[in-house]
C-alpha cells in the first residue's frame, strides 16, 4: 500500500481519525504528506481511538506539528497509539514540536523495533529560532498511561546550518509529564554533543533506562535505572554506524570497544511488562528486529538492527 503527496490545510495529509477508531496501517509506504498549514503530516487522530503503525516506511512528510502523526486528546477522550517495525526518514516541520511524532494527549504510547534519521525543522532564519524541536514530543499522558521505547534507532540531528532550517534549542525526543518513560535496548544519539538525546519541560519528568545509549538527558527529574546504559556518546563514536535498507546497522563498537550487551530474557521480560500486549497488536514478537532477523539466543544488541548475529 502506498499512499504519496497528499496534502491539506486542515490536519492529516493523509489520514485523519477522530473518536471510537482502531486503525492499522501495515506494510505501507507513506511519503510526502502534508498538512501545510496545520498538524499531522501523514496521520493525525483526535479523540479516543487506537492507531496501529506496522511495519511502514514514511519519507518526506511534513506539517507545522507532527511531520508523521499528530494525536490530539481532551475532556476524557484519549487515544492509544502503537508503532512497531516502521522507518522514518526525512520527515519535518515547519513550526515546532514532533518533526515525526507529536503526541499531544495519549492515554499510551508505545515504539518498538523501529529507525529513524534525517528528521529536522525548517524555519525562516528568524522564524522559531530558539524554541524547542524535536524528533519526537510527548506531552500529556494520562495518569495510569505509558510511554514506552524499546530497540529502537534514533540517531541524527534536528538542526542544520543554513538560513532555512532552526538552528538552535533541539533535541531528539521531549517529554513532557510526570508519568515514567522507559526506554529499553535502544540507541538515542545525535550528531553532536550540542544536542540532547532527551529532554524534559517541567523538571518533573521521569525515565527509566535499561541498555540505552544516549549523549545528555537534560531538566528530567528522576533517572530510575541505570542498568547497563551508555552516555556521553553521539553517532560519530559508534563505530561503523550505517543507515542501510531503512534499518540503522552497527558493528557493536563505540570508538573502538565492544559494551556489555543487554540479555534476550531481560530485554523480553521488560518489554512483555511495560506493554504487556504488544505481540497481541502486532503479531511479531521481541526475538526479531524489524527485518525479520533473528536477534540470536546470546546478548541483545541495543537498536533495530544488530549486524552480526
Amino acid at each position: 500500500k502506498s499512499s504519496d503527496g497528499n496534502t491539506t490545510s486542515n490536519r492529516g495529509g493523509a489520514i485523519y481519525l477522530a473518536n471510537n477508531f482502531y486503525v492499522n496501517v501495515g506494510n505501507s509506504t507513506m511519503k510526502y504528506n502534508s498538512a501545510s498549514s496545520n498538524n499531522g503530516g501523514a496521520i493525525a487522530i483526535e479523540g479516543w481511538g487506537r492507531l496501529e503503525l506496522f511495519r511502514s516506511y514514511f519519507y518526506g512528510n511534513f506539517a507545522k506539528s507532527g511531520g508523521v502523526v499528530y494525536t490530539q486528546g481532551a475532556s476524557g477522550k484519549y487515544a492509544e497509539f502503537f508503532v512497531d517495525e516502521c522507518s522514518f526518514e526525512n520527515n519535518y516541520i515547519t513550526d515546532r514540536w514532533g518533526c515525526i511524532f507529536n503526541v499531544n494527549g495519549i492515554k499510551q504510547f508505545s515504539m518498538y523495533n523501529s529507525s529513524a534519521k534525517g528528521s529536522y525543522t525548517k524555519a525562516s532564519s528568524s522564524y522559531r529560532m530558539g524554541q524547542f524541536p524535536s524528533w519526537i514530543a510527548v506531552d500529556g499522558v494520562q495518569e495510569g498511561g505509558c510511554v514506552s521505547f524499546g530497540n529502537c534507532s534514533i540517531i541524527g540531528d534536528t538542526r542544520y546550518s543554513t538560513s532555512t532550517v532552526l538552528t538552535s534549542g533541539t533535541a531528539l525526543i521531549a517529554l513532557m509529564g510526570s508519568q515514567i518513560n522507559y526506554f529499553t535496548n535502544c540507541i538515542i544519539v545525535p550528531n553532536d554533543s550540542g544536542v540532547a538525546s532527551i529532554n524534559g519541560d517541567k523538571g518533573t519528568e521521569k525515565i527509566d533506562l535499561y541498555y540505552t545509549f544516549y549523549n545528555t538527558i537534560d531538566k528530567i527529574g528522576t533517572n530510575t535505572n541505570s542498568d547497563g546504559n551508555v552516555g556521553g556518546i553521539v553517532s560519530t563514536d559508534i563505530g561503523s554506524l550505517d543507515w542501510s535498507s531503512n534499518c540503522w546497522t552497527w558493528n557493536g563498537n563505540i570508538s573502538s570497544a565492544a559494551p556489555t550487551m543487554a540479555t534476550k530474557d531481560g530485554v523480553y521480560g521488560r518489554i512483555n511488562t511495560i506493554c504487556h500486549d504488544f505481540v497481541t497488536w502486532s503479531g511479531s514478537d521481541f526475538v526479531k528486529d524489524q527485518r525479520g532477523t533473528g536477534r540470536g539466543n546470546g546478548d541483545w544488541w541495543p537498536g533495530a538492527y544488530q549486524n552480526n548475529e
